[in-house]
């Protein structure tokens, strides 16, 4: 079976050094900035040619990537088929949101914050694998199943999920065919 490999950067490893570096360019100190702009100099790196299409999704005419970031994680993958990758830093969520952003089916599931953001990876990079945003209610994009074969306008996608530490990753590329899902750590050398 094929291996996805997700390049998984944590910015509290990032050396101080370069932290300083993006705030005298940005002028800013918060986490939030300082992970945007990592995302920013990481995607120049990694797809240098890429260019946003009209939903505003990272393109590039020699491959098929996608990049995410949650708090202290920024997540890549490539493929050779649409692909979309969402990462999240597991944490407490409102029972409300759990709640919203679920079918019945998934909320049934949802029984910790950690199948939460299970659900919500599922979600997220289904959307980004499709490419064109958002375009219904969240509790309408199908989550389930998890790991498997699921159809999201007019299309078939196979999804993974895997939750290890902190860390919730979900890959979904275009077509049917099964894959794994393999964690690289990012090295922050010569990206700032």
């Amino acid at each position: 079976m094929e291996t996805i490999t997700v390049k998984l950067w944590d910015i509290r490893k990032c050396p101080e050094k370069a932290l300083r570096k993006l705030d005298e360019n940005g002028g800013k100190t918060r986490r939030n900035a300082r992970l945007n702009a990592l995302s920013g100099h990481l995607m120049k790196k990694l797809a240098p040619n890429a260019t946003a299409d009209k939903f505003g999704k990272p393109r590039d005419k020699d491959k098929f990537f996608n990049l995410s970031n949650s708090v202290f994680f920024i997540a890549y993958a490539e493929a050779n088929a649409e692909i979309g990758v969402d990462v999240e830093f597991v944490r407490p969520v409102p029972e409300k949101l759990k709640k919203y952003i679920s079918s019945e089916e998934e909320f049934a599931l949802i029984t910790s914050d950690t199948a939460f953001f299970e659900v919500w990876t599922a979600k997220e990079s289904l959307v980004k694998a499709d490419g064109k945003g958002i375009d219904k209610a969240v509790n309408k994009i199908p989550a389930l199943p998890l790991c498997g074969v699921k159809s999201y306008n007019g299309k078939k996608y196979f999804s993974m999920v895997k939750v290890f530490d902190e860390v919730a990753v979900s890959v979904t590329r275009e077509g049917e065919a099964p894959f794994c899902i393999g964690i690289e750590e990012g090295n922050f050398d010569n990206l700032i």
